[in-house]
């Protein structure tokens, strides 16, 4: 028996309690941590320590090695007991100790069997199938909402354009009617001129002419007024025709207008 040997089993034998790894590390500096792995070694294979690996909290799947006289202590204890007494003193410094009843320990699960593992297998790839099928259909659902949007967005352009013609006909109605407006009043002056105007001479052919112009002008006048009230009745259904010529301001046997039976004679 060399020396490290002898001052190990006499450590062992004179405190009577069991060391971790890194205790035996520590009170025997002076020797490597190799020279102490390989002499435990050897006392472990000479049946002279026993060892069992502990679970520590510091990092996951972490053990550390315990060690104790293997039935040389003066108590005679059992491994058990001496695991028992370790556990008590591990406890404060962050080792955990093992269970070391046996009926407490887990129980490893029997190892599944090539069809179990393939029904797994199988039911997995099933639900992946599932899943699968759900995203596409989830993707489905979107684009049917995007086309949906896009149909409304497309109708709303419609409408709007529609909107836009129909406005800026309402316009060009409009000052067509001004225009017809302004020519009426002139008419009106000329006329009443000629009317007041005893002094004038007006042959034949020119009163005929002013006659032509005014019966055109008074048709016209006629059909634009038509037109502007089917416009207007869709945006103001209490419109008539006789409210239109009044806020114009067009006289109404100027234009035949007969208020009783609210139309043009």
């Amino acid at each position: 028996m060399n020396e490290i040997q002898s001052e190990l089993l006499n450590h062992f034998e004179t405190n009577k309690q069991p060391f971790s790894l890194f205790d035996l590390h520590s009170e025997f500096s002076k020797y490597s941590d190799k020279e102490i792995n390989n002499t435990l070694d050897t006392l472990i294979a000479e049946n002279k320590l026993s060892t069992h690996n502990l679970k520590t909290k510091f990092k996951t799947n972490s053990t550390v090695p315990i060690y104790w006289l293997t039935d040389k202590d003066s108590t005679k204890e059992s491994s058990k007991v001496v695991l028992e007494k370790t556990r008590t003193k591990l406890l404060t410094t962050g080792i955990t100790p093992p269970d070391i009843n046996p009926n407490n320990r887990k129980r490893k699960e029997p190892s599944q069997t090539t069809e179990e593992k393939e029904e797994k297998k199988e039911q997995k790839e099933k639900e992946k199938e599932k899943e699968t099928e759900k995203e596409k259909e989830k993707e489905k659902e979107k684009e049917k909402e995007k086309e949906k949007e896009k149909e409304k967005e497309e109708e709303e352009e419609e409408e709007e354009e529609e909107e836009e013609e129909e406005i800026e006909s309402q316009q060009e109605r409009l000052k067509e009617f001004n225009y017809l407006k302004r020519e009426s009043n002139e008419l009106r002056i000329e006329l009443k001129d000629i009317q007041t105007n005893k002094q004038m001479k007006i042959n034949k052919e020119e009163e005929e002419k002013l006659e032509e112009k005014c019966e055109k002008w008074k048709e016209v006048t006629q059909e634009v007024l038509y037109d502007l009230l089917k416009i207007w009745k869709n945006m103001n259904s209490e419109i008539t025709l006789e409210k239109m010529i009044n806020y114009f301001g067009i006289p109404h046997d100027l234009i035949g207008f007969d208020k009783n039976e609210e139309d043009f004679i």
